[in-house]
């Protein structure tokens, strides 16, 4: 049965509304420690409704619902302020004692998970095993039907309101470290339990000391097998850095500092100008789109019991370093007359600062806790710097035949000084969009993208996107019997057509100019950096021609030679073409008016997403080259693979690389999805991706050395075609400039204007 899920987001939204509580929803919505109390009361009224426990199977209580219903859920109740749900019950053990616990063990504890009777603590680190949680020595003796305890744990958040503790414990010295540790649940009334609050930065009290001396457990409070803690906790642990709420918490997060920052704005008046503070808050709100599309992904993985690989940690230290920088954010928001108020004394007001204050100084642990990030990335590093050469950099977004082909030609023809013929129109590429009814594939935008991710895997560079994406999307804005003929004459190569537009603007955004002259057209006008790798018998041009965009289609003779021609940064060859008053006739004006404008959002909006395609792909290809290198290459006797420094480094690189992919996937989800904002993705994402394949540039040549200063070197046309990709189709600053405008109009309350039709580029597919 088809889930209707705009229904179901409906039904959730008015659940939020009217059963989670104002006075909830109010410290929530205001950023505030959300108290045990609170917590409790919104897990009862969602178990009341059957919605306890939404990535639980049925059969232990849970709802059934699929990934997507999931992500839904988790992002509806943060729109509507509602609280996460608790995650040591409902994310860590209850998953654990579902997969490793006994029929009575299930019976005995889930029940009270679901309706929020327990309230949970992990009980884990150890003054001497944080990080390296095997060396844990709290230990757990057998005596007779009872287990005994002695130990400490230490940074126990909750430990002082929790009814009960899951913690790892020692059963056995005598087997390797991680062979000798078993899965403990603990009342915390427990005699010989001993709890002292641990005073944090923050100012709010949620972590402990948990001391033990003799304290008797029952021995069927053990989970799994004797000695099989360890298989437990990597279970747990990949959950912990996997759970939605991580993402929603932060997109609630990102709502929060959204209205400080406006709030901040127009207190301050011209004062103060918080147009850097939105840039930032702009990146945080693209690495959250990245970020839930990897969670997913990591989710749909789970449910397939498929291996999750890097994927838990790469998120862990996503979201851990979004949630830093929001806070940050925030922090800067509140201004210098409020940052220095912290705690207020007892009886006085709360101080409305305050809470970004604690929060920023709380954000400080998510680096930490869970497994600091220094650890994540040596996972990653181990992962992609290992013997096993199936690196996880390694998947295509859009794998296929059409990838296949352009990968193994890529390989083929990538160190070649000339390319033979015309491979774009020659392998039929051009017919991808092209609809069957004119001769074409009538393929999607989705078919493209794997010819574009396979040539950009190995690093060749052609012209897809302005051969196969801009020049049919555009003649389809003729009327039928214009737009069938030439469509079907690009389908079959009969003709060789290209946009007469500068690489580094959207199709839109013409310089050309044309007037009406005895029964034709003149066109006037230059037109920089456009590309000419491959030749053009048939020019398309965008000229503006009474106040309003046109559309020329024009013999290439009558445009004539370019002015000057030159090599761009990313190796394409491109001229300048200046216009002198060009005769056209009349029939060379093929479209004008609203079909043009849509034309235009279509190719335009078509054109950036497969440019974050070539983006990505090479961004990939570039990280697989690096890597590479560091194993290859030999300084001080050693690889340079064992250097830490350039490990953690290309951890990073890869950890920015998956969720610019994620944002390219979000975007071909809102085009499939017809999404009126879909420019606005598209801009986001290309403000994120631009920034990270920036950094991987620079990352790169730095880690190459002086050969990566070599052209010679393939990373270092990869790095150079990551630097130019940025100014293709409208340029980073130029896209953060219209965000920009567009927050700016909204806090006014005025709609922003837009040079762009909200017709989605789904007419493409």
């Amino acid at each position: 049965m088809s889930i209707d899920y705009a229904a179901f987001r409906r039904e959730l939204a008015a659940f939020a509304r009217e059963a989670c509580p104002p006075e909830i929803r109010a410290v929530v919505a205001a950023g505030q420690k959300i108290t045990k109390r609170e917590y409790q009361a919104w897990q009862q009224i969602l178990n009341n409704r059957g919605w306890g426990a939404p990535s639980w199977p049925v059969e232990a209580g849970g709802t059934g619902w699929d990934i997507r219903q999931r992500l839904i859920f988790e992002e509806v109740m943060a729109e509507n302020d509602c609280p996460p749900l608790y995650h040591h019950g409902l994310g860590h053990i209850g998953p654990v004692i579902i997969r490793f616990g006994t029929p009575e063990q299930k019976a005995r504890f889930l029940p009270r998970i679901l309706d929020g009777s327990d309230w949970w603590c992990q009980g884990y680190s150890e003054p001497g095993a944080g990080s390296d949680l095997a060396s844990l020595q709290t230990s757990a003796r057998r005596d007779g039907e009872d287990w005994v305890v002695n130990g400490q744990k230490i940074w126990t958040s909750h430990a002082h309101e929790a009814s009960m503790i899951y913690m790892l414990v020692r059963t056995s010295k005598e087997a390797k470290k991680q062979e000798g540790i078993s899965l403990l649940l603990v009342p915390m009334d427990t005699p010989g339990i001993t709890v002292r609050p641990i005073r944090t930065i923050d100012g709010w009290h949620h972590l402990n000391e948990v001391f033990f001396d003799e304290v008797r457990v029952r021995a069927d409070n053990l989970i799994g097998e004797e000695g099989k803690g360890w298989t437990c906790a990597k279970f747990l642990l990949e959950r912990e850095r996997l759970p939605p709420a991580n993402v929603a918490r932060l997109a609630l997060m990102h709502r929060q500092v959204s209205a400080l920052l406006q709030e901040a704005a127009q207190a301050a008046g011209a004062r103060r100008d918080f147009g850097v503070l939105q840039h930032k808050l702009l990146l945080c709100e693209a690495e959250l789109q990245g970020a839930r599309v990897m969670m997913a992904q990591a989710t749909d993985d789970l449910i397939h019991q498929r291996p999750l690989g890097v994927q838990p940690s790469a998120i862990k230290m996503t979201c851990a370093d979004v949630a830093q920088r929001l806070t940050t954010i925030a922090l800067d928001a509140v201004g210098p007359e409020a940052a220095h108020r912290f705690l207020a004394e007892e009886g006085s007001d709360e101080l409305p600062a305050a809470t970004w204050i604690q929060n920023y100084m709380f954000t400080r642990a998510r680096t930490i806790a869970g497994g600091t990030s220094e650890v994540q990335r040596n996972v990653i590093a181990n992962a992609l710097l290992g013997a096993d050469q199936a690196s996880p950099a390694a998947a295509p977004l859009f794998p296929g035949m059409l990838f296949d082909a352009a990968d193994r030609f890529a390989q083929d023809h990538v160190h070649s000084a000339t390319l033979p013929g015309d491979p774009v129109r020659e392998l039929g590429w051009t017919a991808t969009l092209v609809p069957e009814a004119d001769g074409g594939v009538g393929g999607t935008l989705a078919d493209l993208a794997s010819v574009v991710e396979g040539l950009a895997a190995q690093g060749l560079q052609l012209p897809v996107v302005e051969a196969c994406a801009v020049v049919p999307l555009l003649l389809r804005a003729a009327p039928a019997e214009v737009a069938g003929p030439w469509l079907q004459a690009v389908a079959e190569s009969e003709v060789q057509m290209a946009p007469l537009a500068a690489l580094s603007v959207l199709p839109e955004d013409s310089s050309l100019r044309a007037v009406r002259s005895d029964g034709g057209f003149v066109l006037d006008g230059r037109v920089p950096g456009v590309d000419v790798t491959l030749p053009a018998s048939h020019w398309l041009a965008v000229a503006t021609l009474d106040g309003a965009p046109a559309l020329f289609l024009v013999d290439a003779e009558r445009i004539g030679a370019p002015a000057a021609r030159y090599r761009t940064m990313e190796g394409r060859r491109a001229a300048d073409f200046v216009l002198a008053a060009v005769a056209l006739p009349a029939t060379a004006l093929i479209a004008q008016g609203e079909p043009l404008r849509a034309a235009l959002a279509a190719a335009g909006d078509a054109a950036l997403l497969l440019t974050l395609v070539d983006t990505v792909a090479a961004q990939a290809a570039l990280i697989r080259h690096t890597l590479t290198h560091l194993q290859e290459r030999r300084q001080f006797g050693v690889a340079l693979a064992t250097f830490q420094v350039l490990r953690h480094r290309v951890a990073d690189m890869f950890v920015k690389a998956q969720c610019a992919q994620g944002l390219v996937m979000h975007a071909f989800h809102a085009l499939d999805a017809g999404a009126p904002d879909l420019r606005r993705t598209l801009q986001l994402a290309r403000l994120s991706i631009a920034e990270t394949a920036r950094a991987a540039a620079e990352a790169a040549i730095q880690m190459h050395g002086g050969m990566g200063l070599s052209e010679e070197v393939l990373a270092t046309r990869l790095a150079q075609r990551l630097i130019a990709s940025e100014f293709r189709y409208g340029d980073r600053l130029g896209q953060l400039a219209q965000l920009l405008h567009a927050a700016d109009a909204s806090a006014a309350g005025h709609p922003p204007s837009s040079s762009s039709s909200n017709t989605p580029a789904g007419s493409a597919r």
